[in-house]
């Protein structure tokens, strides 16, 4: 399964250059990136159809990655006093 980053870090592209080839706003594309949210359907298939198909929609789904969303979320939760 290929991420976001690691799309972009192995084709060595900005946030930017990503926004060009999708037509996504950079700072949508970044809260996809850190788990913040989820891309819609339209969304995802931009992605795919820019990534030649290494970003498959199902990938946004996929247990793992959910998972590893849930575990970036709990680390980032405020502490409780």
């Amino acid at each position: 399964m290929a991420t976001l980053n690691s799309y972009m870090s192995k084709n060595k592209l900005t946030f930017t250059k990503m926004e060009a080839l999708t037509g996504i706003n950079f700072r949508v594309l970044h809260r996809y990136s850190m788990g913040d949210t989820l891309p819609s359907l339209i969304n995802a298939h931009k992605i795919y159809m820019a990534t030649k198909g290494q970003i498959k929609l199902q990938d946004w789904f996929s247990p793992e990655y959910l998972k590893e969303i849930k575990e970036k979320k709990m680390n980032k939760a405020p502490l409780n006093d």
